[in-house]
């Protein structure tokens, strides 16, 4: 995989890591995180190396293990930030899979400082890597704690720098076209009305006013395209109404209304939406709809019903009948 994060984002996010954000209040304090948490630098570090299999800068110790723990934790004797000039890791040129690794490890719960700010830290960094065509994003939970993982951003993305629906979003790649069943559909209504809720929102000019969840998810639709749905008759028509909109609209856009509809919701909203559509090879992570492949089913049969099955397949090309022995192929394939 070629780098996409460029020597500036580094330098940014280096910075960041250093020196803490330049706080906007009166008393212009700096807001401080320690990318360590609650961990020292040979924990963290063997999170994403193998300390023992690369090489000490002192001759006086086996690896960079025991090398790392004798200057940092027990004599505590080289420079602040001195891991960002370590050639053994390189972290100005490596590849971008160990960068972000590198930064996935600062903000996974074992690691990071529940009490400290790093929830700031991680949304200055998001908006770095943004810029060069990734994210971090909440993988799963540990003990109701956010696991981040990293993933690449589609190009309509990365160009307006924000949010972007699963049908716009994956319109230039060729995924497999998502079959969503009525009875599945039903189920995302069904969902989406148990757990709607009058939202408190602001216009852009200020005034103040309540909308139901179900009602703001087909505003937020408008923003990227104007919703349609097939009546009755059979005709592609606009239509407002949440309902016939996952009835009967296309399965990509029941996925844009899925997406949509989790910005006001949290993880239990996720794993009901994934209990119904997971099994058509398609997840909603951390509010995206993600294509995932299905595993191949294989049932092999016992021994009595493969005799069964032997027996008519021999009955069946003993006919004449095409059909009959390509049904008899698909029963032992």
């Amino acid at each position: 995989m070629n780098n996409m994060i460029s020597k500036i984002t580094r330098k940014y996010i280096f910075d960041l890591l250093m020196y803490g954000i330049n706080n906007t209040t009166f008393f212009e304090e700096k807001i401080i995180y320690n990318f360590l948490g609650r961990s020292n630098y040979v924990d963290f570090l063997n999170q994403i190396y193998n300390l023992s299999e690369l090489a000490s800068n002192d001759k006086r110790y086996p690896n960079a293990e025991v090398d790392i723990y004798i200057h940092t934790v027990v004599n505590d004797d080289w420079k602040p930030n001195w891991i960002f000039y370590d050639e053994r890791f390189n972290l100005q040129n490596c590849e971008d899979k160990t960068f972000l690794k590198f930064l996935t490890t600062i903000f996974h719960p074992t690691i990071r400082d529940e009490n400290g700010n790093w929830r700031k830290y991680l949304e200055i960094i998001q908006s770095y890597l943004h810029s060069d065509g990734y994210e971090l994003y909440v993988a799963e939970y540990i003990s109701k704690k956010e696991v981040y993982k990293w993933r690449m951003l589609s190009e309509i993305e990365i160009r307006r720098g924000e949010f972007v629906p699963f049908s716009l979003r994956i319109a230039s790649y060729n995924l497999p076209q998502p079959r969503i069943s009525i009875n599945k559909r039903k189920a995302i209504i069904d969902l989406m009305h148990r757990i709607e809720e009058n939202l408190y929102l602001s216009t852009e000019t200020g005034l103040n006013y309540y909308e139901s969840s179900c009602c703001h998810v087909v505003q937020l639709i408008k923003k990227y395209y104007i919703p349609k749905a097939y009546n009755e008759n059979g005709e592609y028509i606009v239509t407002e109404d949440l309902n016939q909109l996952i009835l009967r609209t296309s399965p990509k856009c029941v996925f844009d209304i899925i997406e949509l509809y989790f910005k006001s919701k949290d993880i239990h909203f996720a794993n009901e939406i994934n209990s119904i559509i997971s099994d058509i090879g398609y997840k909603l992570i951390d509010g995206k709809i993600t294509y995932f492949e299905l595993p191949i089913k294989i049932e092999i049969p016992n021994e009595e019903n493969l005799k069964d099955i032997i027996l008519e397949a021999e009955r069946c090309f003993n006919k004449q009948d095409i059909y009959s022995k390509q049904r008899a192929l698909e029963k032992i394939w």
